[in-house]
């Protein structure tokens, strides 16, 4: 008997070790499955696109993942995402991209994954046009996957409740948030959709992206709100300043002198800023340069304004934090002649010649933006020091706009 149970133990014992193996297996290669279409529907199996098993994650275990090991985990992480029809899981796998975790090539990813921008599930159409753009891609495909979400009407907000948090709502809006993606980075192509987009439902909101294009249209629009007595003064205050509306001038007026009684703030000089674009008056000006508005506003100049941005910059040396360095810093990357300014600075500031209150992971983005062989370099240099992981993050996205630093500001 017990001679029976020991061989019985035995059996037991390899074939736990086969079942282990061949989980670790699966987790590795991925599941025969099948993945959606171009059109959504679902394409027959292959091994090519197969279908990872779910706990497998980038995200998840944190392992600092190296080349082709990094790409192929991601991608299976996407085709099981998309396979399942999980809109949400695709936003997060494309989330662990732009994580430092994530340590594959991220250009090898996502010349992998054009063919999802067919895929039936909205979302996940939307937020991975939304990565080629953040990239620097403005293919056709990709923008005219934007396009559509702005011009068609089917495009509702809808409800929906956060993953794991039972009654947190939030609203999704596709069609307002791929105008507002092709308006920050500067698609052309998306203008006349704009157009479209105001038209069919008179949302002012699209006046403003508008506005950033100086498109036309707009201000004759602006005239025929104010003339038809349904201008919302407070919404659309920006757009009378940059087209120059003269008849808004003491509507804004009015609304600017009851706010300076009560609480004046930030909005207050945005609107400075109107009165002063439309009336040229000496009083607006002098309100903006007291509150030093040519830091947060590129519209808005004052003489030798590179000058003495550059110079809030160096002098700030990390040690005051009411002091505006890391401000001027970004204002200067918003600003024609701007660039080059910041390219010097952080050479010194990669080889330590001084020390600065931005962000060291900003300050690697932004190297990688300009991607120049002197800041590269000094880069390199700070990274090979002190080993801190993010050069060799950012150095996979050389030239990748920087919108997400520039929000807020008009460039």
């Amino acid at each position: 008997m017990k001679a029976r149970m020991r061989v019985l133990a035995i059996v037991l014992f390899i074939t736990g070790i086969v079942i282990s193996a061949f989980v670790l297996t699966v987790r590795r290669t991925g599941e025969p499955g099948r993945k959606a279409s171009a059109n959504g529907n679902s394409s027959s199996k292959s091994n090519k696109d197969a279908v990872p098993n779910a706990g497998h994650s980038v995200r998840e275990n944190g392992r600092d993942l190296r080349g082709v090991e990094a790409n192929v985990s991601l991608l299976n992480e996407f085709r099981a995402a998309a396979f399942a029809d999980d809109g949400e899981e695709f936003r997060l796998a494309l989330s662990a991209m732009l994580s430092r975790k994530f340590a594959g090539d991220p250009a090898k990813v996502l010349e992998e994954l054009t063919s999802y921008l067919d895929h039936e599930n909205e979302k996940i159409r939307f937020e991975l046009a939304k990565m080629y753009v953040w990239a620097g891609s403005q293919d056709e495909k990709v923008v005219q996957t934007l396009l559509f979400f702005v011009e068609n009407e089917e495009n509702k907000p809808t409800q929906k409740e956060f993953p794991g948090q039972p009654g947190e709502i939030y609203t999704e809006d596709f069609r307002k948030s791929a105008a507002k993606l092709l308006t920050a980075f500067r698609i052309q192509e998306a203008v006349d959709s704009l157009w479209t987009a105001y038209e069919q439902t008179s949302d002012r909101l699209y006046l403003r992206h508008l506005s950033v294009f100086r498109d036309g249209r707009v201000s004759e629009e602006a005239l025929n709100l104010i003339e038809a007595k349904k201008a919302k003064y407070s919404d659309l205050h920006k757009v009378f300043g940059i087209y120059k509306v003269a008849e808004a001038a003491k509507p804004l007026e009015k609304i600017f002198n009851a706010r300076q009684e009560r609480d004046p703030g930030r909005n207050q000089s945005e609107l400075a800023w109107s009165l002063y674009q439309i009336t040229g008056s000496r009083e607006y000006y002098d309100y903006l340069v007291e509150r030093e508005f040519y830091v947060h506003n590129t519209l808005f100049d004052v003489p030798d304004v590179l000058g003495i941005l550059e110079n809030d910059l160096r002098k700030d040396d990390g040690s005051d934090p009411n002091a505006k360095g890391d401000r001027a810093f970004l204002s200067l990357l918003a600003r024609d002649g701007g660039r080059e300014i910041v390219e010097n600075y952080l050479v010194e500031v990669f080889e330590e010649k001084i020390t600065s209150p931005v962000d060291v992971a900003t300050r690697y983005q932004v190297a990688a933006h300009l991607n120049v062989k002197a800041l590269n370099g000094a880069a390199q240099f700070y990274e090979d020091k002190y080993e801190n992981g993010f050069w060799p993050h950012y150095s996979k996205r050389k030239g990748w706009p920087i919108y997400n630093l520039l929000v807020g500001y008009d460039y």
